[in-house]
């Protein structure tokens, strides 16, 4: 294998959080407007492979769940991970 044969992507470090609350608000509006990706969300945040991420989130909710616990979500919170049904809307 070569260099020109790795895949990679540059990625600067940026300065640390000023106002991290306010700055993931930002990158996940961002997102809904399709102006980024999870992925480069994940990237400027340090946060390694999105699809990594997800992988490890699925299996603690599938272990929790096993275990009798459910995740329920406040009306307040700002991100809500929806089923396939709840994401097409009801029919009519």
């Amino acid at each position: 294998m070569t260099v020109d044969q790795v895949n990679y992507r540059w990625v600067p470090r940026g300065v640390p959080w000023w106002k991290p609350q306010e700055e993931l608000d930002t990158a996940l509006r961002s997102v809904a407007a399709g102006l980024k990706s999870m992925q480069d969300v994940c990237d400027e945040f340090g946060l390694g492979d999105y699809l990594e991420n997800v992988d490890e989130i699925v299996g603690e909710r599938e272990e929790l769940r096993s275990r009798g616990f459910l995740q329920k979500w406040s009306d307040s919170a700002m991100v809500r991970l929806a089923t396939q049904d709840e994401m097409q809307g009801p029919t009519v």
